[in-house]
């Protein structure tokens, strides 16, 4: 299985190539209830047609990630492109290249990890999947 690094300006520019999108953005391992396996994340997608992209932000605990039965490309974080080693800095810097903010904007609230685009537009950031999108087959 290949990994691919990528910045959140290239993400955007490949968003362009799909109606719409789900970005998930999550840390391996996470034993949070906002945390659900990904194949969770890849079932919604398929169901409601969006495409997935899958960003971890970091390597910690990569097993738990590859463990699971993961159909979708993972992507990592490029914290070199961001030149930052801290995760919590590169990782916000992600998350506003992603919103088409200034980078070192500060976050003040957590809005959630799943990013929802039309195009490369983003249409709304949720911390859980919607409940009444999910169709059923």
């Amino acid at each position: 299985e290949f990994i691919y690094k990528i910045n959140g300006q290239q993400l955007r520019e490949e968003l362009k190539n799909h109606d719409k999108s789900i970005v998930y953005i999550f840390s391996n391992g996470c034993t949070s209830d906002l945390c659900k396996p990904i194949s969770v994340y890849e079932d919604f997608a398929l169901k409601n047609g969006y495409s997935l992209f899958l960003v971890m932000n970091g390597f910690a605990s990569l097993d738990a990630t590859l463990k699971q039965e993961v159909i979708n490309v993972l992507f990592v974080m490029d914290n070199n492109y961001y030149n930052e080693k801290l995760n919590y800095k590169y990782t916000r810097y992600f998350e506003n290249d992603l919103k088409n903010r200034p980078i070192n904007e500060k976050n003040r609230e957590y809005y959630g990890s799943l990013y929802f685009f039309q195009g490369d537009s983003l249409v709304q950031i949720l911390k859980e999947l919607p409940k009444d999108y999910v169709k059923d087959n």
